[in-house]
């Protein structure tokens, strides 16, 4: 469902700009005289296998907090940083000295994580995922390096450093699934073991800072930028219970690629 919307908006975007950029192809440039604003939407999507983001989105050392003593000799375990996609709202505002940019944006994000573990003398197994979801707030500070002085073409390069606060619409949102043929009844089912885990693990909101670095497409209203976030709190709260779980810091690293979409060229006159 997220693939298609995305593509759908993707190719919506590409025949509109074709059409209006006949005439005006340069309606869609920055330049060096004006102050800018920008604002549209955002796809977002995260890295696969890449630490941090697709939002490959990274908890490290969650495992710790679920296995605490050694209860099986003989076992490992594998993290799983699940793919994620964003949408939302963005404003960007470019001073006169065309230097500097304000950048703000709300977007609703897939964050999270999760790990396999593999009992390997029971030949049992299961996945434990968090599919946490954001609402996220973020203000940047941009730098337009070549904007006032640059080739056209390196003029919509930006670097950038903010601040993201993220509402976790989802804390109870966890997937447990076991298979294998050491799977016993006493273990429980899926459902049972996932009502246990919601009872006990509770998401929690995010804060952190982040760093951005994107670019302005010449005569188009698209704009690419790769960004990585450092949480600056702990995600997953633990609550009193009888499974030897434990608090542990669980901060997010987040890695992510997003296409912003600026609609505001279609509004000029």
């Amino acid at each position: 469902m997220h693939f298609k919307l995305a593509l759908f908006t993707f190719f919506f975007v590409l025949i509109g700009t074709a059409a209006f950029a006949q005439d005006r192809p340069y309606e869609f440039n920055l330049n060096d005289q004006d102050e800018t604003l920008q604002w549209g939407v955002i796809i977002g999507h995260t890295i696969p296998g890449v630490k941090g983001s697709s939002i490959n989105s990274e908890l490290p050392g969650l495992e710790n907090q679920i296995i605490t003593e050694d209860y099986f000799a003989n076992y490992h375990t594998t993290t799983m940083n699940p793919n994620g996609w964003e949408y939302g709202f963005f404003f960007n505002y470019i001073t006169p000295n065309r230097l500097f940019g304000g950048y703000l944006e709300v977007a609703d994000s897939d964050q999270g994580a999760g790990f396999q573990f593999f009992n390997d003398k029971e030949k049992f197994d299961y996945k434990l995922l968090f599919k946490y979801r954001f609402l996220n707030i973020a203000g940047f500070v941009r730098m337009y390096p070549a904007l006032k002085n640059g080739a056209d073409f390196f003029k919509g390069v930006y670097v950038g450093v903010g601040y993201i606060y993220g509402v976790n619409t989802r804390p109870y949102n966890i997937t447990y699934k076991s298979g294998g043929p050491g799977y016993k009844e006493a273990f429980g089912t899926d459902t049972e073991q996932e009502t246990q885990l919601r009872a006990v693990l509770q998401g929690k909101n995010d804060w952190g800072f982040a760093f951005q670095a994107g670019f302005k497409i010449p005569n188009a209203p698209l704009e690419l930028e790769l960004r990585y976030h450092i949480g600056g709190t702990d995600i997953v709260k633990v609550n009193a219970n009888p499974y030897n779980f434990v608090n542990h810091e669980n901060r997010f690293r987040l890695l992510q690629v997003s296409l912003k979409i600026d609609f505001e060229p279609f509004f000029k006159r």
